[in-house]
């Protein structure tokens, strides 16, 4: 009877290589599936991030641009920035232009060498980083709510105002307290244009405080192309029947001008290797071809010109 547990711990020998060998076999099978799905997991979380940030970076820069030509022209209680009288100083460059209520309160061109305000605004090292055709955008307006003047910081501009005629001021120079029947609006001309960065990414950026400082400031990166086109009413009926860059091309005077469509091509800022773009993307009248690995989108609205009366466009 001691035979049998003897017999019994001889047979117990481990596996075989054919028994390790199966089992490697499923372990990587099983293993291969795991990163399979991994892997999977995270294109899909990739694409649908990379959607994401395109969708959002577009409604963005979408809706500063709209809220800023919605309104031009802009100038608080006041109904006729002619009737605005300025400061008896004389300016240069791109403050020369913007201290001209009476002046064009909504320019673009697709040449920033065009002329004042744009080569004047912006620099010659900014010009050279804007992609070819894209539109830059020239707008002079107040602020959307009143101010209290003494808050302000030295030589910011305002404009004190009633319904028939306003002035223009700088804080610090000859200032008076505010009448009872009178507004105080921040002064706000800002120029909008499309750069790209040290990295080459593209971005949306904003000249500020022209009347100060005029400072440059980038706010939405991954705007490649701005195209602005102007809708013209040529049989004066309220409705544009003519879109155009230029509306004099339209057969009409810049002052029928009541609308604008604001196109964006928004692209991704990391190429996906995965992915070949071949497309010709169409804003408007514009077509732009790209041959590239990143993923794009085409955004666009069309803004009332809500302050269409004494509104001269360019």
């Amino acid at each position: 009877m001691n035979a049998q547990p003897l017999l019994i711990s001889r047979r117990q020998v481990g596996l075989s290589l054919v028994e390790i060998l199966v089992g490697l076999a499923l372990g990587l099978l099983i293993t291969s599936g795991f990163i399979s799905m991994f892997l999977s997991s995270k294109s899909s979380y990739n694409a649908t991030e990379r959607n994401a940030r395109l969708q959002e970076n577009g409604r963005i820069a979408l809706n500063i641009l709209a809220s800023e030509i919605r309104h031009a022209n802009f100038w608080g209680q006041l109904l006729n920035a002619d009737n605005i009288i300025k400061p008896s100083i004389t300016f240069s460059g791109c403050q020369a232009w913007a201290s001209e209520p009476t002046g064009q309160r909504l320019m673009s061109t697709t040449d920033p060498n065009s002329g004042a305000p744009f080569d004047t605004c912006l620099s010659a090292t900014e010009i050279a980083k804007i992609p070819a055709d894209t539109s830059v955008i020239a707008i002079k307006r107040v602020s959307n709510r009143t101010i209290d003047y003494t808050t302000l910081p030295a030589n910011e501009w305002y404009l004190r105002s009633h319904g028939a005629g306003g002035e223009l001021k700088i804080k610090g120079t000859g200032d008076s307290a505010k009448p009872a029947d009178r507004e105080d609006w921040l002064y706000e001309p800002k120029l909008y244009f499309v750069k790209t960065d040290a990295n080459g990414l593209p971005e949306l950026c904003r000249v500020d405080s022209i009347m100060r400082s005029q400072q440059t400031i980038c706010l939405v990166q991954g705007v490649e192309m701005l195209h602005i086109e102007y809708g013209v009413d040529t049989d004066s009926n309220g409705v544009p029947n003519c879109y155009s860059t230029d509306p004099t091309a339209c057969g009409a005077t810049p002052g029928d001008t009541v609308s604008a469509s604001i196109y964006l091509l928004m692209r991704d800022l990391e190429e996906d290797r995965g992915y070949t773009n071949k497309t010709t993307y169409r804003l408007g009248s514009l077509e732009v071809d790209v041959d590239d690995h990143y993923h794009r989108a085409v955004f666009n609205t069309t803004v009332i010109a809500e302050n269409k009366r004494y509104l001269p466009v360019r």
